[in-house]
């Protein structure tokens, strides 16, 4: 289950964008490695000019009750038409979902 608003991205390649889609994406990590709600995510932009963005993505679960911690990464790199081609495809991934919901509900 991802925990986001997607209402938060933007697609103009700029350090404050670039900031939301770095939580997004670590936020889908978390979400494709954990239970439901388990565990934590953080994204952030380590470098950043017009021409190319740096981004950290981090992801884990600290389990008190077995005292262990389990703590992941990744880095990512984008040029503006590397964003902008992968913002176009979860947008439209999103647009089919919302069509797929709304058809659903309609045959309820």
């Amino acid at each position: 289950m991802i925990l986001f608003n997607f209402n938060r991205l933007k697609k103009d390649f700029t350090e404050e964008n670039l900031k939301v889609w770095a939580e997004f994406l670590a936020e889908c990590n978390r979400a494709n490695d954990f239970f439901k709600r388990e565990g934590w995510s953080e994204g952030t932009v380590e470098e950043f000019d017009e021409n190319l963005a740096k981004i950290k993505l981090e992801w884990g679960v600290d389990r008190l009750d077995d005292n262990c911690q389990e703590q992941y990464y990744d880095w990512k790199e984008y040029t503006p038409e590397e964003y902008f081609r992968d913002f176009d495809q979860l947008q439209k991934k999103l647009s089919q979902s919302t069509i797929k919901q709304k058809n659903k509900n309609d045959n309820n």
